[in-house]
């Protein structure tokens, strides 16, 4: 049996049909990690040891965005499977629609408070004036591909609710391969800097955005919405919120538990900020299988 081709998991061999949704959600979830890891290495050897350090302190508050964006994706997952396993095709068309809405204003706010913010929150942070700048710099560009990141893990979350974890892993692949491609290119090539380290990060975090929206409408019907004849439901956005907002706040408080840690190795200094920024991207990696 093929869940990706019917979306049916209620019939079958289940360790089958587990194996297929959740292998894929694994190897997803080491590929996303490689976004930040990509930009260390390529910085660290072709930038420098302080621009390692902006990088790995950045990427604390940059696992910040992600816990708040997958939660919510998560939640909004979760009401568009009851109605996709109810076979109300039209309530899941109605949810998805509103949860764009959801995902919008999500990276938006992040996007504006992460811009307006960057300098108070690395002050928080500790962040050694060596490195404070860069940080601050990097930080910001990053912040300008949030949109894209909520809505990649919206429509990843809604593909696995529709039982497929194929499609997103193979647009997040894309954008891994995009992002080293553009990582080298900017650095290396146009000698850009830990600017362009962000760019080419935000330049693949959208390449998989809007890449895994062309290929939903194109292929699902239930994301060919008709915003002409639906509209938001305020109902139906507080539910969605409802749900999306507790699973988004239990992976804030970790990321929270972080920063406080990334607050005191910065106070060690530079070397200290950069060692923690490689030793934990590796520690994350191996966290995976159980997340």
């Amino acid at each position: 049996m093929d869940i990706n081709r019917n979306g049916d998991m209620t019939q079958g061999n289940i360790v089958s049909i587990l194996t297929k949704l959740t292998v894929p959600m694994l190897v997803g979830s080491l590929v996303q990690q490689f976004y930040n890891v990509t930009d260390l290495m390529f910085v660290g050897r072709l930038v420098g040891a302080g621009a390692l350090g902006a990088v790995g302190v950045t990427g604390t508050l940059f696992g910040l965005i992600f816990a708040l964006c997958n939660g919510t994706a998560t939640g909004l997952g979760i009401i568009v499977a009851q109605y996709y396993g109810k076979k109300e095709k039209d309530e899941v068309k109605r949810t998805i629609l509103n949860a764009y809405f959801v995902l919008f204003i999500l990276g938006a706010a992040i996007h504006g408070g992460g811009m307006y913010c960057a300098k108070y929150l690395l002050r928080i942070l500790d962040t050694p004036e060596s490195i404070f700048r860069e940080a601050v710099i990097y930080f910001r560009i990053i912040c300008m591909g949030s949109i894209a990141v909520s809505f990649y893990n919206g429509l990843a979350t809604i593909f696995r609710s529709l039982g497929d974890s194929r499609t997103p892993l193979l647009f997040l692949a894309l954008s891994s391969a995009v992002n080293i491609v553009l990582d080298y290119l900017f650095l290396a090539v146009f000698s850009m800097g830990i600017a362009g380290a962000a760019r080419a990060t935000i330049l693949a975090q959208w390449a998989a955005a809007v890449g895994c929206i062309v290929y939903a409408v194109k292929t699902r019907e239930e994301f060919r919405v008709d915003i002409r004849k639906m509209e938001i439901n305020w109902r139906r956005v507080r539910t969605l919120l409802y749900t999306g907002i507790p699973l988004a706040l239990q992976g804030v408080l970790i990321s929270v538990s972080v920063l406080f840690l990334q607050r005191i190795v910065n106070s060690f200094g530079e070397a200290a900020a950069s060692a923690f920024a490689v030793t934990s991207r590796i520690d994350m990696l191996s966290q995976q299988p159980y997340v």
